[in-house]
C-alpha cells in the first residue's frame, strides 16, 4: 500500500509544479525507496 501512497503524492506534484517537479519526486519518492 506504501506504493500506491507514494504514487499520489507524485500525481499532486505533477498538477501542483504541471510535471516539473514530478521528475524529482519520482527520483525521490521511487529512487529512495528502490535505492
Amino acid at each position: 500500500m506504501s506504493s500506491f501512497e507514494n504514487v499520489t503524492v507524485i500525481k499532486e506534484a505533477n498538477i501542483y509544479c504541471d510535471g516539473k517537479v514530478t521528475s524529482r519526486v519520482v527520483q525521490f519518492a521511487d529512487g529512495s525507496k528502490k535505492h
